[in-house]
């Protein structure tokens, strides 16, 4: 060969090389079925789940890449460990119920969309293994108030729904069906019912309802040393006080997709959208004293 076509070559493989190594790898490609009735069965990274083939949301990013807040879900799967018990507040259609179950924990599910209870069910049912007796899904939303309320759930995005009217009401108008009377309880209220003394891990993303939800959680948080908590924290729908609340009640912040720290003096700045101003919500996990 002529030597400076090796060298060309040499060079074009070495730069394809480099390249390669540079440019995000394709997603892994994972099994799935139809399984009829708009539903999904897929492989994910960590477990097995069924989806709502008419999410517009979630079910892409789960069928396409396997996963579902990667950052976040490596940091509780690391953590949650068998014989834990666990709170699911916004459950969907079972992301996090579905890891928590795989890891042998026991699960308590709350998601008021009555389009997702059948696929929660199936997806802790699959995963849960000799736990499934601890487990439990409740057609209920959480908040500081036992009663019922109107609530509108959207048809394909099904992770939109929430106690307030927010931009899903100007914004998904064609998509919401009409008012569901929901049940709705408080974390407390639900803890002294089943008799559950203390709990290991709450995820709680409620669409900008958190607070009120963990304000009636208080004393249930005080009974549950080592607690952690994972909250979507969105910027504007919370008291000035809210932050003060949380780091009263725990004693470290974390940003999983950030890896990094935080303390009450951010948490206050993002509150004030003086720090990560493109950021409408964040991912905090924070761990209990």
């Amino acid at each position: 060969m002529n030597p400076l076509r090796k060298w060309v070559n040499a060079f074009l493989d070495q730069l394809a090389s480099s390249l390669a190594k540079r440019l995000p790898k394709p997603p892994l490609r994972r099994f799935r079925q139809y399984l009829g009735e708009g539903e999904i069965f897929v492989e994910t990274k960590y477990f097995n789940m069924i989806v709502p083939g008419w999410d517009l949301l979630l079910t892409p990013s789960i069928l396409t890449y396997g996963e579902w807040e990667g950052a976040l879900s490596n940091y509780l799967k690391q953590r949650v460990k068998p014989g834990m018990i666990t709170f699911d507040v916004g459950a969907h259609m079972g992301w996090f119920s579905c890891l928590f179950a795989s890891c042998g924990a026991s699960v308590h599910a709350f998601e008021p969309n009555p389009r997702l209870q059948r696929i929660l069910r199936k997806n802790i049912f699959q995963n849960a293994g000799h736990v499934t007796l601890k487990c439990a899904v409740n057609q209920c939303a959480i908040s500081d108030y036992e009663g019922v309320v109107p609530m509108r759930f959207p048809h394909w995005l099904v992770a939109g729904a929430g106690l307030h009217n927010s931009d899903q009401t100007n914004v998904l108008d064609s998509l919401i069906d009409e008012d569901i009377i929901t049940n709705v309880t408080t974390l407390d209220a639900y803890a002294r019912k089943k008799s559950i003394d203390r709990v290991d891990v709450i995820k709680i993303d409620i669409e900008g309802y958190e607070e009120h939800a963990l304000l009636c959680a208080a004393d249930l948080i005080s009974r549950s040393p080592g607690l952690i908590l994972a909250i979507e924290y969105t910027r504007g729908n919370y008291s000035s006080s809210f932050p003060s609340w949380l780091f009263e009640r725990f004693s470290e912040a974390y940003l999983p997709v950030f890896d990094r720290r935080i303390d009450l003096k951010f948490l206050h700045e993002y509150q004030a959208g003086s720090v990560f101003t493109e950021h409408p919500y964040i991912d905090i996990v924070l761990s209990a004293r």
